[in-house]
C-alpha cells in the first residue's frame, strides 16, 4: 500500500488519475494550509498484492465488516461503517473520519482484477458514483463580474483556481447567509485574502514534483509556470501562502538563487 503522509509523495502514485484525484483531495484539505497530520490525517492508495486484514490493522477501520456489531459483506444485516464510498472512473474513494476534529482516512481503491475481489463487489454495490453525488443546497454561481469596482480590481488579480475559491464562498455567503450579494462578495475577497495576503504583491509560491523531486519556486504568472511545470513532466502539489511557506519550512528566513529556474 502507498500511505501518502501529505502531498510531497504523490510521485509514488503510478496511475496520473488517481495521482491527481488524491492531489485535488489534499488541496481540497489542507486549503492552503500546510500539512498536518494531526488536523488533516493522511491517504492510501492500495496496491495489488494487499490484503483487506493488512489495510485494517493500518487503518484500525473496519472496511469488510461493521464495526459496531461486527457483522461481515455478506450478510443480510451488514451495513459499511464508512463515511462515504464513490466510485470514480480508475478507483473507488472510502472515507473514514476518526475523530470530532475531522482526522480522517482517504482509501483510494483501483478498479482492477489484481485488487481483492470481495472489497470491489462491495464498492460496487455502495458507492455513489461521482456524477450521481447529492448537490449542495447552493446554486450554482457563474463568474460573473463583482459588483464592487474595488473588489473586482482585487480579483482580476486571481488565478483561475482563486477566482473559484472567491466565487464558491461568494456563493455560499449569499445563499445561505442570506446575504445582499455585493456584501458577500466583500466578505468572500477577505475570506480569500485572509489566507493568501501575498496575492496582492503579484508574487505566489509554488510546491512542485520534477523529475521525483520537490521543490519550490516564486512566480509573477502562475498559470505560466503551471503550464511550463506540465510541459515538464511534473505537477503542481500547492499554492500556499507565501509567509506561511517561509515560518514553517525555511524556518522564518528563505534565501533566493541567481540561477533562472529551468521551467523558463
Amino acid at each position: 500500500m502507498i500511505v501518502l503522509y501529505g502531498p510531497t509523495q504523490l510521485a509514488h502514485i503510478p496511475n496520473p488519475d488517481i495521482r491527481n484525484l488524491v492531489l485535488k483531495r489534499f488541496k481540497q484539505i489542507l486549503d492552503g494550509d500546510i500539512y498536518d497530520y494531526d488536523l488533516h490525517g493522511y491517504m492510501i492508495v492500495m496496491e495489488p498484492a494487499d490484503t483487506v486484514e493488512a489495510l485494517e490493522q493500518e487503518t484500525q477501520c473496519s472496511i469488510l465488516h461493521n464495526f459496531s456489531d461486527g457483522t461481515y459483506y455478506g450478510h443480510p444485516d451488514f451495513t459499511p461503517s464508512f463515511e462515504a464510498l464513490e466510485e470514480h472512473t480508475n478507483c473507488y474513494e472510502m472515507v473514514f473520519i476518526l475523530s470530532d476534529g475531522g482526522f480522517g482516512i482517504e482509501l483510494f481503491i483501483p478498479k482492477s482484477k489484481d485488487i481483492n475481489s470481495e472489497l470491489i463487489s462491495m464498492c460496487a454495490e455502495y458507492a455513489v458514483p461521482e456524477s450521481k453525488k447529492p448537490f449542495q443546497s447552493i446554486p450554482e454561481v457563474n463568474m460573473q463580474e463583482p459588483l464592487n469596482e474595488l473588489v473586482a480590481d482585487i480579483t482580476k488579480l486571481f488565478d483561475s483556481n482563486l477566482r473559484e475559491d472567491f466565487e464558491e464562498r461568494a456563493g455560499i455567503m449569499e445563499f445561505d447567509g442570506n446575504l445582499p450579494r455585493a456584501h458577500a462578495e466583500c466578505l468572500a475577497l477577505i475570506d480569500v485574502l485572509s489566507r493568501y495576503p501575498n496575492v496582492l504583491s503579484g508574487v505566489r509560491a509554488m510546491h512542485f514534483e520534477l523529475n521525483g523531486e520537490t521543490q519550490w519556486l516564486l512566480t509573477t504568472d502562475i498559470e505560466l509556470s503551471r503550464k511550463r511545470l506540465i510541459e515538464l513532466g511534473g505537477f503542481e502539489i500547492d499554492t500556499p501562502n507565501l509567509f506561511e511557506v517561509i515560518n514553517q519550512d525555511f524556518e522564518g528566513t528563505a534565501m533566493l538563487t541567481t540561477a533562472r529556474f529551468a521551467l523558463f
